[in-house]
């Protein structure tokens, strides 16, 4: 019996375009951290992060049968995340409530290491035991 670790971002996507959920759950566990860290550069603000990362998730898979190159879901969730992120910020800058980032501020914030993801480590877990139970 050969026990596949690890799922390709194009494998997720794929079974996210034929509706699994488990694929769905899969890329939001592997990104969610970086989707959020990425919003939270932008806006400096938890809840502003928090609603741009679930708008981008539904962004995401809304549109993911669109996406011509799966194994790019990553940058392109990323992408989506940044444009989202910019969005709110001008729109709340243009209405006065906050001063436009830095780009430098910005840049370093993202390229901070992730705090490491209670998904990931409930995947690892996950995979530890199917390996000791193949023992």
């Amino acid at each position: 019996m050969v026990l596949k670790l690890v799922i390709t971002e194009a494998e997720l996507v794929a079974g996210a375009c034929r509706g699994e959920e488990d694929a769905y759950r899969e890329l939001f566990c592997r990104y969610n951290s970086l989707v959020y860290r990425i919003a939270f550069a932008y806006t400096q603000h938890s809840e502003d992060a928090g609603d741009i990362t679930q708008e981008t998730f539904i962004r995401a898979f809304n549109n993911i049968g669109t996406l011509e190159k799966p194994h790019l879901f990553g940058k392109w969730i990323s992408r989506i995340a940044r444009n989202t992120a910019l969005n709110r910020v001008k729109w709340r800058a243009s209405r006065g409530e906050i001063p436009l980032p830095e780009h430098r501020a910005v840049d370093r914030l993202l390229h901070t290491p992730p705090e490491e993801d209670e998904c990931l480590r409930e995947r690892e877990a996950e995979v530890v035991r199917e390996i000791i139970d193949l023992i």
